[in-house]
This record gives structure tokens, C-alpha cells and sequence, in this order.
């Protein structure tokens, strides 16, 4: 939600405006001009974007649908790029293939999507780890930290996932250190995977823990 942020001084200058054009008539035409450029701006931008994603192709069915997931990744310049939704997507796929739609799918990173993708439920309502992960900076940060992690534990506890995902390389601006080893750190989690998880495969950045077959 925070991307309408920008919308915001725009909206704010027409709806000014708009309420002066109200109370002055020779503010009307101004007020006019302005919404009809604000509006034909903002549609041509739209068309330039839906372009670049190649929207139109996909609709007529001209690209397949991993061709235009695959247009949605982060641009990032000498550095991995953290978010791809075509990798994403198919991961979501496989997973789809692999588990049951009744299962429980843990993604235990900054990759909410999948779960979404996928069609299958989180077993905690914790769908991003950075509650369960950042660095406390006071006692009341630190205490609320331990609380969360004791909901997401009995959270796992009681709804016992099919399958956890980890994430490697999903570094932002929020966390220094990727998903992966923040797990390793989350000791009382680490231990409770390692007992009733066994690491298999791993696609793209995601690394696939099954559930052994006596857990």
C-alpha cells in the first residue's frame, strides 16, 4: 500500500482545486485543465507501463504466462536481484504439484507471494519472518521479539507445515542478512526444523524442507 504514497500530493492539489473552483468560478477552468492533464498523464503512463510488462501480449495470449511473470523482477545492477516473481511462480507451481491442497506451507523469508501463488495457507500468521528476526534495539523490542517467536513455535506446533521453504538472497532494506541464515540464528526454530525436516531440493533461491514421514 505504501506505493500510493505518491498519489497523495496530486490528489491533495485537485481536491484543493476542486474546492476552490466550488467557491470561485474563475478557479473552474484552471481546476479543469489541471485534472485533464493530470488524467491524460497518468493514462499514458499506465500504457507505457502495461507495455513494458508486455500486458497486451500476455491478454491475447501471444506470450505464456511465465513469460510475463517473468518481466516482474527487481532491478538491481551488479548484485543479484532479490525479487523475481517468475521464480516465484514457479516455485508456486511445483509446490501446487507436490502438495495436497489441504497442506500447510511455510515460507520462512520475505516471499509471502508464494503462498498466495500456490493456493496453499501459511501455518502461522507470520507470512514475512522479519518480526520473528530483526535486531531488538531495547528490552521492550526484545520482549515483544520473544512473544512472537512463542506464537510462531506453538503456531507451527499446531498447524504442522507439509513443507518449509528458506530463502537464500533475499537481502533488502530492512534485513542485512538473508533469510536462510536468520533461521540458523532463530535457534529454538533451526532445532525444530532440523528434528522433523529434511532438506531436499532447491529452486532458484528456495530451499525446500520436506516433512519426514515420522513427524
Amino acid at each position: 500500500m505504501y506505493h500510493f504514497i505518491l498519489l497523495l500530493a496530486p490528489f491533495s492539489l485537485i481536491l484543493l482545486l476542486g474546492w476552490e473552483a466550488g467557491r470561485k468560478r474563475s478557479w473552474r477552468i484552471l481546476y479543469l485543465l489541471v485534472v485533464l492533464f493530470w488524467s491524460a498523464s497518468s493514462f499514458r503512463f499506465y500504457i507505457l507501463l502495461q507495455r513494458h510488462y508486455q500486458t497486451y501480449s500476455y491478454l491475447r495470449g501471444k506470450i505464456s504466462q511465465g513469460e510475463f511473470y517473468s518481466r516482474f523482477a527487481e532491478p538491481r545492477e551488479g548484485k543479484k536481484k532479490d525479487f523475481n516473481l517468475y521464480a516465484s511462480w514457479v516455485v508456486a507451481d511445483y509446490i501446487r504439484k507436490h502438495t495436497g491442497a489441504g497442506d500447510f506451507v511455510l515460507v520462512f523469508g520475505y516471499e509471502p507471494g508464494i503462498n498466495y501463488l500456490s493456493a496453499r495457507r501459511a501455518p502461522s500468521r507470520f507470512h514475512s519472518d522479519y518480526p520473528l528476526t530483526f535486531e531488538p534495539k531495547n528490552r521492550w523490542a526484545e520482549n515483544l521479539q520473544k512473544r512472537w517467536r512463542k506464537i510462531f513455535l506453538n503456531d507451527l506446533n499446531q498447524n504442522p507445515p507439509r513443507l518449509v521453504i528458506l530463502v537464500h538472497n533475499d537481502i533488502n532494506a530492512l534485513e542485512k542478512i538473508d533469510s536462510y541464515h536468520q533461521a540458523k540464528n532463530f535457534k529454538e526454530f533451526w532445532s525444530w526444523l532440523n528434528q522433523n525436516y529434511q532438506a531436499k531440493e532447491r529452486i532458484e533461491d528456495f530451499q525446500f524442507f520436506w516433512r519426514k514421514e515420522n513427524g
